[in-house]
């Protein structure tokens, strides 16, 4: 019985300390780009128009007339159960005084091209709104991230602020915003339920929600993936093993020190080792860029793994079968010789 239980708790400790890493965690799969416009040309796609705006130095500067109102907007059905909405904010948003002004971006019903209604909208964030909301400080070099979790059960992440658990219920939302000057997240508003509960979205927009307002600003870089992404860099697929971005995977050290620096920690980008994109530098990270260096011909002799203080999932079988090769040996029986 006692060597049952040992065997019991020791197969219990093996499996706290690999588990996570051997049958995977939250956020593993990797998501799909919904939509993205990068401003780059003056083609845009079908279901996109942009009113009282203009496409200049790669990307869209928008200017609110009275009585007029200025948007980007994209009319497309949204299904996908995780969705971050992102963009960048290139310019500081300027009030034309002593007029009102605002800049939101909002999600919802409807097939129209403008910035949505209360009744349409249901995700929202509002930057400013004649003056700054939350963490944002309109100081021209800022990315947005609306995460919304658009399913019945519940979308556990890490904060981009502190790296602790976030929790969205069915059809929850919270918005981001990253200062780009210093690298710096914050909150724009806390945990919002869906307008109305379960919606349908049919599209979203940026720009200000009525007539009322007079200003400028201009945005670049629109993205919709369906994953929780603090990322929004929009370009070709990343080359496996990259970790530094230039387009060359598995290089030593420049890809293997970030991964060595931040393993078992909460990241928030690629640069910092998360080539798998699950907000955790991890094993799966290092086999990534393990697989590249390797298959181009490095060597991991001479390479300080120490960092790896427990064993890869891999390892756990040949851990078992020893384990169990020496707990199934019979004892010798004393004071009988047979």
């Amino acid at each position: 019985m006692f060597a049952f239980i040992a065997r019991h708790h020791l197969l219990l400790a093996v499996a706290l300390v690999i588990g996570p890493s051997l049958f995977g965690g939250a956020g593993a799969a990797l998501g799909q780009v919904i939509y993205s416009e990068d401003f780059e040309d003056e083609t845009l796609a079908a279901n996109t128009m942009i009113v009282n705006g203009t496409i200049a130095s790669g990307f869209g500067s928008f200017v609110d007339p009275v009585p007029a109102r200025a948007s980007f907007s994209v009319v497309q059905d949204i299904t996908a159960e995780i969705i971050t909405f992102s963009f960048d904010v290139v310019t500081p948003i300027v009030r034309a005084e002593p007029a009102s002004m605002e800049v939101i971006l909002r999600a919802g019903i409807g097939t129209a091209h403008n910035t949505l209604q209360n009744a349409d909208q249901v995700v929202e964030s509002i930057l400013f709104r004649d003056g700054n909301r939350g963490a944002y400080t309109n100081n021209g070099n800022e990315t947005i991230f609306l995460v919304a979790n658009n399913k019945a059960s519940d979308l556990v992440f890490n904060s981009p602020i502190d790296g602790t658990p976030v929790t969205l219920t069915a059809f929850q939302y919270i918005p981001y915003v990253r200062n780009n000057d210093t690298d710096v997240f914050g909150q724009i508003k806390g945990i919002s339920n869906y307008n109305g509960g379960q919606r349908p979205l049919n599209r979203f927009a940026i720009g200000s929600s009525s007539t009322a307002h007079e200003g400028s600003w201009a945005i670049d870089n629109v993205l919709v993936k369906s994953e929780v992404s603090f990322d929004n860099v929009i370009g070709p697929p990343p080359v496996p093993g990259d970790v530094d971005g230039d387009g060359i995977g598995g290089e030593f050290p420049d890809d293997f020190d970030p991964i060595r620096a931040n393993f078992r920690k909460t990241v928030s980008s690629r640069a910092q080792g998360d080539l798998v994109r699950n907000s955790v530098v991890d094993f799966a990270d290092f086999r990534e860029w393990r697989s590249v260096f390797l298959g181009g011909g490095g060597s991991l002799e001479g390479i300080d793994l120490g960092f790896i203080a427990v064993p890869e999932p891999s390892t756990l079988g040949l851990l078992l079968s020893a384990f169990a090769l020496v707990s199934g040996r019979r004892r010798p029986v004393c004071g009988r010789v047979h």
